[in-house]
């Protein structure tokens, strides 16, 4: 629920959705221009019973204005659950498409994804297929980044041990 103050008579007039104030302002509206309605009902009623010559007549214009009245209120009432009704439907639908909304997140989350790995993917073959037409000079430049690798190895390894046999040596 909106948390609009349930209605017409709701919390405050900054509570709720645009929609929500919508609402309540169009449920405001029928009802005064209803209640408008039965006061003029009433003053023409009333008029109608001033020039009535008998009290029969005017109990039955009374019974007649009850009946009215009580018809109007039916009516309202059924516009009121309608709305409430389509309120809970589009509140239903909302939850929906916003549910809907976080799967497509997800999806397209995993989509992005799974794009970035094919174009590393495709990055390191196109640079591979660069490389396939000067494969002996290619392989020349391997080697010698190879070597180099290893000779850099053998010097880390080298001073490593100038690091490690003091500690070792002052251990035992």
């Amino acid at each position: 629920d909106g948390g609009d103050g349930g209605g017409a008579g709701g919390a405050g007039a900054g509570d709720g959705t645009r929609f929500a104030k919508a609402t309540r302002f169009g449920q405001e509206t029928t009802a005064a221009a209803a209640a408008s309605a039965l006061d003029d009902d009433e003053r023409a009623a009333d008029a109608e019973a001033s020039t009535a010559a008998s009290a029969a007549e005017r109990a039955a214009l009374k019974e007649k204005r009850a009946k009215d009245r009580e018809a109007t209120l039916r009516a309202l009432q059924e516009q009121l659950a309608d709305a409430s009704r389509r309120l809970e439907a589009q509140a239903g639908e909302r939850e929906l498409l916003a549910q809907q909304l976080r799967q497509l997140e997800a999806d397209f989350a995993e989509e992005a994804s799974a794009a970035e790995t094919l174009e590393r993917t495709y990055l390191v073959k196109r640079e591979t297929l660069k490389m396939l037409p000067n494969a002996p000079e290619n392989v020349k430049k391997l080697q010698a980044i190879i070597e180099a690798s290893s000779q850099r190895l053998l010097g880390l390894g080298a001073e490593w041990e100038g690091f490690r046999k003091p500690l070792v040596e002052e251990i035992r």
